[in-house]
């Protein structure tokens, strides 16, 4: 962990570099799958949409919770509502009425608050298609075409990205090991920048993760935002992977 350091990818880098020459020197030297993610490419996309900030908020937790874009598409469709059908349905409701030991003012409130929480089919949509379009071979492509405000994000990350962390981690996997994920590491929401995954050749979980988390010290009491990023490795999934490695 690295705590109070630098805002760049230096300290990313840093801790990368440590857990792949551990990995390395504990004797997985090759055949090594990186998985990554990059919590601002979706804040970034979701910042073009037209949504309220509950139904926002919804959609991120979706997406924390989605393992693929079809496990999304199953978990936003109990969220996508009808919002001329909520807008009908307050014009029948008396404020001044009492109706099942609640007032209608109360009714139309809680009506007004699930109408801005409702997911409109075209949110819906575009966030099902980013995710679809994320997980193809040439995901960043298919995105840059179907969503062009997201192009100078991805050349400007992707610059960033190639001259300190993609190197890294070319040094222990093939390129076509490298993958982006709209989001990893399920249960830990708490990632604010970029994060990783490690896989080894036959195990399913991953060896080690990590990633850039600045938010998480203040939430739990710090003063301030703190420039935080760590890492950690399953060892006994690392006594396995180098077990069936020799």
């Amino acid at each position: 962990e690295i705590i109070g350091g630098k805002n760049g990818l230096d300290d990313d880098l840093a801790v990368l570099d440590t857990i792949i020459a551990t990995l390395r020197d504990a004797g997985l030297t090759r055949n090594l799958r990186f998985v990554c993610a990059d919590s601002n490419m979706m804040t970034h996309f979701l910042d073009s949409l037209d949504m309220s900030l509950a139904a926002r908020e919804i959609v991120q937790r979706l997406i924390n919770r989605a393992q693929d874009a079809d496990d999304f598409k199953k978990l936003a469709t109990l969220k996508t509502g009808d919002k001329n059908a909520a807008s009908e349905a307050a014009k029948r409701v008396d404020a001044n009425a009492l109706i099942a030991g609640r007032s209608g003012s109360e009714i139309l409130a809680r009506l007004s608050r699930k109408n801005s929480e409702a997911l409109d089919s075209d949110s819906f949509d575009a966030v099902h298609g980013f995710l679809t379009l994320l997980s193809a071979p040439n995901g960043i492509g298919e995105i840059s075409a179907a969503f062009p405000h997201m192009q100078s994000w991805f050349d400007a990350r992707t610059a960033q990205l190639g001259g300190v962390i993609l190197p890294a981690m070319a040094g222990a996997a093939e390129m076509n090991d490298i993958s982006f994920a709209p989001v990893i590491s399920r249960g830990m929401a708490y990632y604010t920048g970029l994060s990783f995954e490690i896989y080894a050749q036959g195990i399913e979980r991953p060896i080690a993760a990590g990633g850039r988390y600045d938010d998480l010290l203040q939430s739990l009491g710090a003063s301030k935002s703190l420039s935080a990023v760590g890492g950690a490795i399953a060892l006994e999934r690392l006594a396995k992977a180098v077990e069936m490695a020799q």
